[in-house]
């Protein structure tokens, strides 16, 4: 059976692996020590960190497409305006 963890714990952990893994010689050595000090095992810290990077990395992707569509409606009233 699955153990749940709070939000806030897991919050805690992602935030200090993103705080603390470069003081680490790799990553694996940083989750593992994570996991000791939080307490689930080092493959529920690292599927907490993926996850937090993949949504951190879609927030970026919806905010550039969000840019993009903004240069297009500028770009294409630009032509618009040259064209009449």
């Amino acid at each position: 059976m699955a153990k749940e963890y709070t939000a806030e714990l897991r919050g805690q952990a992602v935030r200090t692996f993103i705080e603390t893994w470069t003081d680490y010689p790799s990553e694996t050595q940083a989750i593992k020590a994570i996991a000791a000090a939080f307490g689930p095992a080092p493959e529920t810290i690292r599927t907490w960190v993926k996850k937090h990077e993949a949504a951190v990395e879609r927030e970026e992707l919806l905010n550039d497409n969000d840019r993009l569509r903004e240069a297009h409606r500028h770009a294409t009233s630009a032509l618009l305006a040259v064209a009449a």
